[in-house]
C-alpha cells in the first residue's frame, strides 16, 4: 500500500462514529465497525474495488436496521465507490465483506459491500519488529511506540483526549510494554489502572480496539497512520 499524507479530520470522524454506533451494538457475526479489524482471528486482507459497465458503483452499507440485507439509499454510507478504490478487507457476513474504506492513507469510514464487489490480496501476516516503531496519531489521541531494552520488545506510551470546543475534559493514558504475534500486539497498563489495548498492524494502518476501559470518555479506540517526521 502507497504511503500518502493523511488528514486527520478523516480519522476523528472515524473516532467519533465508531463511538456513537457503539451504543447500538450489532450481533458480532453481523457487525461491520472499527473494533471488526483487531479481532482475534480475523484475517486482514488488502482488496480493490470492482465496478461493472453495466451496474451502479456500490457504496458502503450500514450494520443495523435492515441493513446490509436491505441495501436501499437508507443503508448507504458515503459516496459511491470508484473503480480500484483501496479498501481493507476484514470478516464476511453471507454474501457481504466487512471493509475499511482508505483516504489520503488513512481510514474514512467502516461497512459492508457485496463479495462480488471486491477483489482481495493477501497482506503480511508477520510484519517485521521495524515496522512497528513510530509515532502514530488517530483514534482518540496518540500512541508512540519504540524498541525495548530487551530483543523483540516494544514499549508503548498513548495518550487519549475527549472535549468539545478544542478543550480537553477528559483523558487516558496507556503505558506497556511487550512483544507482537504477527499482525497482532496485546499492551497493558503497567500501572494498573486496568487499560487494555489490542494493536492490529496492518500495512500502513495500526487499527486500536479496547479490550479493557482505559477511560471514562477519552479511548484509544481507532484507527491510527504514523506520523510523517520533518527534516
Amino acid at each position: 500500500m502507497t504511503r500518502i499524507g493523511v488528514g486527520c479530520s478523516l480519522l476523528a470522524l472515524l473516532a467519533s462514529s465508531v463511538a456513537a454506533r457503539a451504543e447500538q451494538a450489532a450481533p458480532p457475526e453481523s457487525s461491520c465497525r472499527a473494533a471488526s479489524f483487531v479481532r482475534d482471528g480475523v484475517t486482514l486482507r488488502v482488496g480493490s474495488v470492482r465496478v461493472e459497465s453495466d451496474g451502479p458503483r456500490p457504496s458502503l452499507l450500514a450494520d443495523e436496521g435492515g441493513c446490509p440485507a436491505d441495501r436501499g439509499s437508507s443503508c448507504q454510507i458515503g459516496s459511491a465507490f470508484g473503480t480500484e478504490e483501496l479498501v481493507i478487507v476484514s470478516h464476511g457476513f453471507r454474501q457481504f465483506v466487512c471493509v475499511a474504506r482508505t483516504a489520503g492513507g488513512g481510514v474514512q469510514s467502516v461497512g459492508w459491500l457485496p463479495r462480488r464487489s471486491v477483489r482481495t490480496a493477501d497482506v503480511d501476516q508477520e510484519p517485521p519488529l521495524e515496522d512497528w516503531p513510530g509515532a502514530w496519531i488517530g483514534g482518540g489521541g496518540t500512541l508512540t511506540i519504540r524498541p525495548g531494552a530487551a530483543s523483540g520488545l516494544l514499549e508503548v506510551e498513548g495518550t487519549a483526549l475527549a472535549g468539545e470546543g478544542g478543550r480537553a475534559d477528559a483523558a487516558a493514558w496507556l503505558n506497556g510494554a511487550g512483544r507482537p504475534r504477527g499482525q497482532e500486539f496485546a499492551v497493558v497498563d503497567e500501572f494498573g489502572s486496568g487499560c487494555r489495548v489490542s494493536l492490529r498492524l496492518v500495512g500502513r494502518l495500526l487499527f486500536a480496539s479496547e479490550v479493557g476501559t482505559c477511560g471514562a470518555s477519552a479511548r484509544f479506540e481507532g484507527v491510527y497512520v504514523r506520523r510523517e517526521t520533518t527534516p
